[in-house]
C-alpha cells in the first residue's frame, strides 16, 4: 500500500488529511477488531483473488433478485438487490456492506452502495464517512473481469474518488 503520509492524488479534504495522519493500522490487531471486516469501500482491495459472483433466483417467478459477491478481503459478503428495491431512509442502520442495489447497462453491472459504516478507503487511513455513496461498473470482457469503482463523499472528498481493479477467470478452482 501508500506510505503513511503520501496522499498524491487523493482527492481529500484537510478534514481527511487530519484523520489520516492521525491513522493507526494496528488498532485493527486490537483482540475486539481482529474479526471486524472491511467495508464496503475497500472490500475489494485485500490480498487473495478467490472471489464468487452468485445469481440469486427466486425459486417461484425465476427472476433475478440479486447477485451476492463473496470471498474477498475480510469476509464480509455482499448483497447486490436487482429487483428494483429502493435504498432505505439515511437514518437506517449503516452496515459494514452498506446496501447496495444494481442494474445492467449494456455490458455492465452498475452498482450503487449507500449506508456503509466508517472506514478507510486506502491502507494508509484515507477515511470515508458513513454519507459515502459508492458506485461501481463491473466489466466483462472474455475471461477479464474490469471493476471501475468511484467514492462520492461530501465529508472527506473533494471530488470523486476513483480506481479500478481487474482480475482474470481461473479454471483451476479447486472445489476442496
Amino acid at each position: 500500500g501508500a506510505e503513511l503520509g503520501d496522499y498524491t492524488g487523493l482527492p481529500i479534504n484537510a478534514a481527511a488529511r487530519q484523520k489520516a495522519t492521525h491513522w493507526d493500522a494496528s488498532i485493527l490487531s486490537l483482540s475486539e477488531r481482529v474479526a471486524q471486516p472491511h467495508p464496503a469501500h475497500y472490500f475489494m482491495r485485500g490480498p487473495g483473488p478467490n472471489m464468487r459472483i452468485i445469481k440469486r433466483i427466486d425459486p417461484v417467478t425465476q427472476d433475478l433478485v440479486a447477485y451476492t459477491i463473496e470471498a474477498p478481503f475480510g469476509r464480509d459478503d455482499r448483497i447486490i438487490w436487482m429487483d428494483g428495491r429502493p435504498h432505505p431512509s439515511e437514518n437506517a442502520e449503516h452496515l459494514w456492506a452498506g446496501f447496495s442495489t444494481g442494474k445492467i447497462e449494456g455490458n455492465r453491472l452498475v452498482i450503487t452502495t449507500t449506508h456503509m459504516k466508517y472506514g478507510v478507503i486506502q491502507r494508509h487511513g484515507v477515511p470515508a464517512s458513513t454519507k459515502a455513496v459508492m458506485t461501481e461498473h463491473f466489466i466483462r470482457h472474455g475471461d477479464s473481469l474490469t471493476l471501475v469503482t468511484i467514492i462520492n463523499d461530501p465529508v472527506y472528498l473533494e471530488e470523486p474518488f476513483l480506481r479500478t481493479s481487474g482480475w482474470v477467470r481461473s479454471s483451476n478452482v479447486n472445489p476442496d
